[in-house]
């Protein structure tokens, strides 16, 4: 599908494991495979709902957490903000990709943030540097609020 190669001249890479919790199984799959495809040495945990990402959390934090907004059963703010109080979650960069973005909440919690419809390397950007280079908030929305700008947040 995808033959981008965005990992050229980046140092060797570790394992990452990534939470995507998204309750709309064609985006979910669509975002694991982006993501699997494109990042290499990346394990995706595709989860429906955020009580799903709060049980699978138990086990172990992932490197990142991918998250919808508005989920069937909650919010991602909520899952967020249950999953931040556990230990071992403090400092889990976290990403929001949303139609509805709840600006004032990511802007408050210092969160990124992709509103939908988002381009392919928009997301690969923000996801590499999250997990690879800092964790500054990149917020990128359609109707003009940047609160960081994607092509300056990669700086690896």
């Amino acid at each position: 599908m995808m033959n981008r190669s965005i990992t050229q001249n980046q140092p060797a890479r570790s394992n990452k494991q990534v939470f995507i919790v998204e309750d709309d199984p064609t985006i979910r799959d669509l975002l694991v495979e982006a993501l699997t495809e494109e990042i290499p040495f990346l394990q995706c945990i595709p989860l429906s709902t955020g009580q799903a990402a709060l049980r699978t959390s138990i086990l172990q934090p992932p490197d990142l957490l991918i998250c919808d907004y508005l989920l069937g059963d909650t919010t991602g703010i909520e899952v967020y903000d249950q999953l931040r109080s556990r230990m071992g979650w403090e400092e889990i960069p976290t990403l929001f990709v949303s139609a509805t973005p709840p600006w004032h909440e990511i802007k408050a919690r210092h969160l990124a943030c992709l509103e939908k419809p988002f381009d392919l390397d928009e997301l690969l950007t923000v996801v590499n540097t999250l997990l690879y280079c800092q964790r500054e908030p990149v917020c990128v929305a359609r109707g003009g609020f940047h609160a960081t700008r994607v092509d300056e947040a990669i700086a690896c």
